[in-house]
């Protein structure tokens, strides 16, 4: 593949990537908004990550295993395009709650079921085995910028109205537009790829072996572990946003547009990260050590800054938190090639590892709503702490599968 093909489909993958997940996560940037238009509470808000992490903790394994059965480009643009409508019905039907809950079980089908691993899989096709780093980061973040882009215009939507419920509205619109748009870039941008049908090769064909195979291999699950810890993180640092408001007397829209810097530019540091898991570290769990040793560690200090310091300055150290973890975030999947498991398995390994990576959505958001509606600010404390024993828990298991991956290549 030439230089301009691979960045353009690594364009494209980008973009995909970046506005599948807005709606799910739309509490990331619109945190209270989302809770007046709708009416509800926090509990009920995290419901929401509930019913769609049951769903993609259904589907993440078989969705593995038929994506690497079929063409990528084909997948890819099925989901974008379905997950476009649901938006669309979300943006006219979000006072019905039961609905909304609905509503997010099926995203979990149109955003996880093939999309996921045919987008992580699409990725490591681009580059080669001495690539992966910098191609998983560069799509981090080109992903982050595209994302950045998308929800500083849906911020904007949500404030030409006073209304919280036509604010809301008219972001969710936004949104559902993105995804259509996103869609074509897919059509037109990403070449069909006959060889990664792998059906029509009985030499290539997938089978139950393989899936045993994968499941035996110890890595595999430690891999998830990470992943669990990485996604634990990604998921709950977004409470940094509504804590500059309930705590530092920050407003949303600052508060929100420094969650799009903390949430979506700092992928910008994907790439760095990839840049040094490939050239200085030569090994994406020995960079894992150190990055989420120096994130334990970043978050506790947060803890102990005082809450009269100057609101822009706390908001900026929100930054640095997000530039650390994003410089691993954006590499995680990087992993999969330092051990050495073939291309063909990509799509179920990915399967495999998200139904235990995702998972944190299931229990930790409900716990974390609950926390806040029943002690109010007081809550964040147990939030920040329970997350820097997470990272501390990451880099341990990222020293482990460095030490298993060694000798597996030895």
């Amino acid at each position: 593949m030439n230089n301009i093909k691979k960045y353009l489909s690594l364009l494209a993958l980008s973009i995909a990537g970046g506005c599948m997940y807005q709606i799910p996560y739309i509490k990331y940037i619109l945190y209270n908004t989302q809770m007046d238009a709708m009416g509800i509470t926090n509990h009920q808000s995290s419901i929401l990550l509930v019913s769609y992490t049951i769903g993609t903790m259904i589907l993440y394994i078989p969705g593995g295993i038929v994506t690497d059965r079929f063409s990528p480009k084909k997948l890819l643009v099925l989901s974008l395009g379905a997950t476009s409508l649901v938006t669309f019905l979300h943006a006219f039907t979000n006072n019905i709650y039961i609905l909304s809950v609905i509503i997010w079980a099926f995203l979990s089908m149109t955003t996880t079921f093939v999309f996921w691993s045919a987008l992580m899989k699409g990725i490591r096709m681009i580059g080669s085995a001495e690539e992966q780093g910098r191609m998983y980061g560069l799509y981090y973040a080109g992903n982050g910028i595209s994302l950045a882009i998308a929800n500083s215009i849906a911020i904007w939507a949500s404030s030409l109205s006073k209304n919280p419920v036509t604010s809301y509205k008219y972001a969710v619109l936004v949104c559902g537009f993105i995804t259509a748009i996103s869609c074509i870039s897919i059509i037109f941008l990403i070449k069909e790829d006959k060889q990664s049908d792998i059906s029509t090769s009985e030499e290539n064909k997938f089978k139950l072996k393989y899936l045993l195979d994968v499941i035996k291999n110890p890595i595999v699950w430690i891999f998830a572990l990470i992943m669990f810890c990485s996604f634990s993180l990604f998921s709950n640092l977004s409470y940094l946003t509504p804590y500059l408001v309930d705590v530092i007397g920050m407003s949303d829209e600052r508060s929100g547009f420094i969650s799009v810097i903390r949430q979506n530019l700092t992928l910008l540091m994907a790439p760095v990260g990839g840049l040094l898991a490939d050239k200085v570290f030569r090994s994406t769990s020995k960079l894992f050590i150190i990055l989420y040793s120096i994130l334990t560690i970043a978050i506790v200090v947060f803890l102990l800054i005082p809450k009269n310091l100057n609101p822009m300055l706390l908001g900026l150290y929100t930054i640095v938190i997000g530039a650390l973890f994003m410089m691993a975030y954006g590499i995680q999947f990087s992993i999969i090639s330092e051990c050495k498991i073939p291309t063909l398995l990509t799509g179920t390994v990915v399967g495999i590892v998200s139904v235990i990576g995702y998972s944190p959505d299931f229990f930790l958001a409900p716990r974390f709503g609950a926390l806040l509606d029943k002690h109010g600010t007081e809550a964040y404390s147990s939030i920040f702490i329970t997350l820097s024993i997470i990272s501390a828990i990451a880099a341990i298991l990222s020293f482990i599968i460095r030490k298993l991956s060694l000798k597996n290549n030895s």
